[in-house]
Formats: structure tokens, sequence, C-alpha cells
């Protein structure tokens, strides 16, 4: 139900009344919202970090298939010298 349903069921009706307060002062509570924030940006590192590892591994597969350095760099996004450190490993 959406929030003006709830509130309407709620009014007149002190205990849901107070329940419906104390569960607005929560979800807006800074300390949740930081957190909120805090997990929205680990999942992003974390997306990140998985399409790194994805461009290495596939940089890895290319080097192996002598592919040029600089065709490597344009399909992986990864930099000269990071496709160099990959070389030497």
């Amino acid at each position: 139900k959406d929030e003006a349903e709830k509130f309407e069921i709620a009014e007149g009706n002190e205990i849901l009344m107070d329940l419906e307060k104390k569960k607005k002062k929560f979800v807006n509570d800074e300390t949740i919202l930081e957190y909120k924030s805090l997990s929205r940006k680990n999942e992003e590192i974390a997306r990140k970090d998985e399409k790194i590892a994805r461009s290495k591994e596939i940089a890895k597969n290319l080097l192996n298939d002598h592919l040029n350095i600089e065709k490597i760099m344009q399909y992986t996004g990864l930099s000269r010298q990071e496709i160099l450190k990959l070389q030497g490993s």
C-alpha cells in the first residue's frame, strides 16, 4: 500500500501513528542514510573491480594470441602500463 493509504489506516490509532512516526524517523535517520550511501558506493566499487578483472583476463588472452598492444588497449580500456604488467606476469 502507498504511504497515504498507510497513514489513512493508522490515523486515529495511537499505536499505529506512533509506529509510523518512529518508522519515518528511522528511515530518515542520518546514520541509516549514510549507511545506504556507503552501501551503494561499495556496490559500485565491486562492479568496477569486476569489470577491471574481466578486462585484464581478456587482455591476457589477447596477449597470448599476440595481438597488438594498441588494439588490446582499445578493446579493454586498460592502459599500456597495465597491459605491459600483464605481459610480464
